[in-house]
């Protein structure tokens, strides 16, 4: 009792405290402050004003009352300029998910989270299995091949490492090996953003940052859920510092899920059929619609089976010398849409892959180097889909202010290696790539900004 009653005592002192140098630091009315007065302040100063102040606020940035507790909930962005600043300064529309409205939206994947951002088109093509969008550009041609609805004008990136597919385009959700456990926030850019990130930004830019580790002491956290059609989610965390300088978090997390259905609809028929009659139906023509149909669906009611692990390092050597390391795998198989005019819409699709990620901050200058390398089968027992992707991006900027203009080049290089030798017959041409394909990539970057305020009196 003893106990309690000193700590309510320290949080009362506190409060008090806080409270008296709030009052302090804001002398001035609400209605006198300059915007930029204004946006220092946290969310928790706005909450304690009253409706009237509150409203002056929204004012003054041009805003309604909720979403200028939303702006001020999460404020600074990172991937519109690559640096931090607000966000209604940025200069490309960005809307930024935090991990609390994630954990509060009941999402239990990524492109689910992804719902809450306006502009996004989440299209779910099998259970478990999406395919996202930014500001629409999700038409499929008439008489067009599936290929075509896989988004392959937005980027995708954790922590700024790409995760697009180069050898066939878009991004497939299932293989990134993060989920929702190992997400601070996420940062989207609605709109051209090619010359930041490359050509692969057309339509936006989609930035996955993970979380970091705030102290010494070791923490645990695990989620499991079950639900109907045998739907089944785990992820753990554990993360600890071995000194104040060095810290560390290892995650890993499983996401299964049953399709709602066991049917195969058949082009030619223009029905379903389920997966005994399937594997002996064939074409008018005589040929069987799905050759080897058991053995590219050996489970006719998967969704998606899908597990990963993480492990990410953080050495803070000084103020101005940072470095962080991420590596981790992932293992998946789903059933999805297919990529090209088969005799039905669907096709199984595995991804084992592996990944290593860099960074390192120093002085002004921002370097990243990561690679991603396994096997992936885009469409199982499908010839020419199976290959070997190789992917290497390096980029190093510099940051430097004078005043209020910020300069910061840069240089990017990137590397795509494809490789399907294992799996077709390069000297009958085989295949669609018949051997080792590769990419280079050269961006040069050059962000000038520019800090200006005017006040009106």
């Amino acid at each position: 009792m003893k106990k309690i009653s000193i700590i309510l005592i320290l949080i009362i002192i506190t409060s008090f405290i806080s409270g008296s140098m709030y009052s302090q630091e804001n002398k001035k009315a609400i209605s006198e402050m300059t915007k930029e007065e204004l946006s220092i302040l946290t969310y928790q100063d706005l909450m304690n004003l009253s409706l009237e102040d509150l409203m002056t606020v929204a004012n003054k940035f041009g805003l309604s009352a909720d979403e200028i507790l939303e702006y001020f909930l999460n404020k600074d962005v990172t991937s519109a300029s690559k640096r931090a600043e607000k966000s209604l300064n940025s200069p490309l529309s960005t809307t930024v998910i935090s991990k609390e409205e994630i954990a509060n939206s009941g999402a239990t994947s990524i492109p689910e989270a992804l719902r809450l951002v306006p502009g996004i088109i989440v299209r779910e093509k099998t259970n478990g299995n999406y395919d996202v969008h930014i500001r629409g550009n999700d038409n499929l041609p008439p008489k067009g091949m599936m290929v075509y609805s896989e988004n392959s004008i937005s980027l995708v990136m954790i922590d700024g490492r790409p995760v697009y597919n180069y050898a066939f385009g878009g991004t497939f959700w299932e293989t990134l090996p993060i989920d929702l456990n190992d997400i601070d926030r996420i940062e989207v850019i609605r709109g051209p953003s090619s010359a930041l990130y490359g050509p692969n930004a057309v339509s936006g830019a989609i930035n996955l940052i993970t979380r970091a580790v705030e102290s010494k002491k070791l923490k645990a956290d695990g989620q499991v859920q079950l639900g109907n059609n045998n739907s089944r989610f785990a992820n753990g965390v554990v993360s600890f510092g071995i000194s104040d300088k060095l810290k560390v978090r290892v995650s890993g997390n499983y996401s299964h899920l049953d399709r709602f259905e066991e049917g195969f609809y058949a082009f030619e028929f223009g029905k379903n059929f389920s997966a005994k009659e399937m594997e002996t139906k064939v074409s008018p023509t005589g040929i069987p619609i799905v050759t080897d149909f058991a053995k590219s669906f050996p489970d006719p009611k998967l969704g998606i089976d899908k597990y990963a692990g993480n492990a990410f390092i953080r050495y803070d050597a000084s103020k101005n010398v940072s470095m962080d390391l991420a590596a981790g795998i992932q293992q998946s198989d789903v059933i999805t849409s297919a990529l090209g005019n088969n005799g039905i819409p669907i096709v199984g699709r595995t991804s084992s892959t592996k990944y290593v990620d860099f960074r390192l901050n120093t002085y002004g200058f921002h370097t990243q180097i990561n690679y991603m390398g396994g096997d992936q089968d885009l469409q199982k027992y499908y010839t020419g889909f199976h290959i070997e992707p190789k992917v290497l991006n390096t980029s190093i900027e510099y940051e430097h202010t004078f005043g209020t203009l910020v300069l910061r080049p840069g240089i990017s290089y990137q590397k795509t290696i494809s490789n399907d030798e294992k799996w077709v017959d390069i000297e009958n041409n085989g295949g669609f790539l018949n051997g080792s394909k590769s990419l280079h990539l050269w961006l040069i970057i050059y962000v000038p900004i520019i800090s200006c305020s005017i006040n009106f009196v």
